[in-house]
């Protein structure tokens, strides 16, 4: 008798969401419009053109074709590369990532294909990813697509980043985990570490879950890559990979007097105080960085032994597959705004297997401020960082209430 208007207010809830996010999603096109009509986008301050990240993954891959990999990690030459790839981008765009990346890259960008084509192609094979993850996963696909065309998935989208295919390898990882399917599961996460920063805490997770035959297959995944990568794009591209450390180091940490091969000025405008974790927040309010990144440490062991003892006790749930994806936000070392996609599989899994009885109003306000976050790119820098920590630590925080509710005993395991 008592669920039946609980299900109808839930219903109501759900139309109340859906319409605020797709109002949203509406007023948003005459501003993507005006970015790509004058190249000049005021409002979207971390998208500087189309495809502005997608250019940097574009040249990578252009240099490699051109026989440069020695040469992947030098600025300026990468830059001069870029402007005349795309004469629109003035901004420094260096490559900092792994050259195991490019094999993520690879079958979409390609010289032949030209910039536009590759970018595209690009778009739509994280799209499509995210959708195949999402349907294994048995998720809303409308509530996966209200979400993607919020500015929380646009951001991802527009500025040609790689976090739909990451996310989309997280969830299908996680989920192979609660169906026994721990081939799968280990092949998706070694996938993973072409960008390891998301994966920071899933070797814990694995090991708290006893689920090694997935470590395994993970750590094997993780060195076949890497033995691809020697062979394409090469030994010199790690070569300097390795030498360019230090500068990743100034890009990650802001400290400008400490660069060695990009120049003072490229490492100016690239001082992460755009990180959306708790470093990025403690930046803002001027904190030494040694500081910060010290209780950005604190933060991330806190949030592994809270991930890590309900994955302890219960194994892989959706409710704990939530409590690591949005747990990631808060502990990734490197987060920036088009990661927080990685929120959205995250509070669909709260959703999709929630209990009407609890804080169903809650559960829906966390998809409404998933689908906010990134729209405070409209206002001071120092509100989006704290915006989008307070969006990361709201669904953590449901998520660890919702484990709370769970049984504790390990399910058992079912293959699918």
């Amino acid at each position: 008798m008592s669920s039946k208007p609980t299900m109808s207010r839930d219903l109501r809830l759900q139309w109340l969401v859906g319409s605020i996010l797709g109002i949203l999603s509406v007023c948003l096109i005459p501003s993507v419009i005006a970015v790509a009509q004058s190249q000049n986008p005021v409002m979207f301050k971390f998208i500087e053109a189309f495809g502005g990240d997608f250019l940097t993954f574009y040249t990578a891959d252009y240099m490699v074709e051109q026989g440069q990999a020695t040469q992947l990690y030098d600025h300026d030459l990468s830059h001069q590369l870029q402007t005349t790839i795309e004469p629109s981008a003035d901004a420094h765009r260096p490559w900092f990532y792994p050259p195991n990346t490019l094999l993520l890259i690879a079958p979409f960008a390609h010289s032949t294909l030209g910039f536009a084509t590759s970018y595209l192609l690009w778009g739509l094979g994280g799209l499509l990813a995210m959708a195949a993850a999402h349907r294994y996963a048995r998720l809303s696909g409308l509530w996966l697509a209200i979400l993607l065309a919020s500015f929380t998935g646009l951001v991802t989208l527009l500025s040609g980043q790689m976090s739909f295919f990451i996310v989309a390898a997280f969830l299908v990882g996680m989920v192979a985990l609660m169906r026994d399917q721990q081939v799968l599961a280990g092949v998706m996460i070694g996938l993973m570490t072409v960008k390891p920063t998301l994966g920071v805490l899933i070797p814990f997770v694995l090991i708290a879950g006893g689920y090694w035959r997935a470590f395994g297959v993970a750590v094997a995944t993780t060195i076949w890559l890497l033995a691809l990568s020697v062979v394409w794009p090469g030994l010199g591209a790690w070569q300097g990979f390795v030498m360019s450390v230090a500068d990743t180091f100034v890009h990650m940490g802001g400290d400008v007097s400490q660069g060695t091969r990009m120049g003072m000025e490229t490492a100016k405008s690239l001082a992460p105080l755009s990180m959306f974790n708790p470093y990025g927040l403690f930046k803002t309010h001027d904190m030494p960085t040694i500081w910060a990144w010290a209780l950005q440490i604190v933060v991330s062991l806190g949030v592994m032994i809270f991930v890590c003892h309900r994955w302890i006790q219960m194994g892989a749930t959706p409710t704990t597959v939530a409590l690591v994806l949005s747990g990631t936000a808060l502990a990734a070392p490197y987060f920036m705004h088009y990661e927080i996609v990685i929120l959205i599989p995250a509070v669909l899994l709260l959703v999709a297997h929630r209990d009407h009885h609890h804080h169903n109003a809650a559960l829906w306000l966390g998809v409404l401020l998933v689908g906010l976050a990134a729209h405070i790119h409209f206002f001071a820098f120092h509100l989006q960082t704290q915006v989008v920590w307070l969006v990361s630590l709201y669904v953590f925080v449901l998520a660890l209430r919702t484990c709370a509710l769970a049984p504790t005993a390990k399910p058992a395991k079912v293959t699918s």
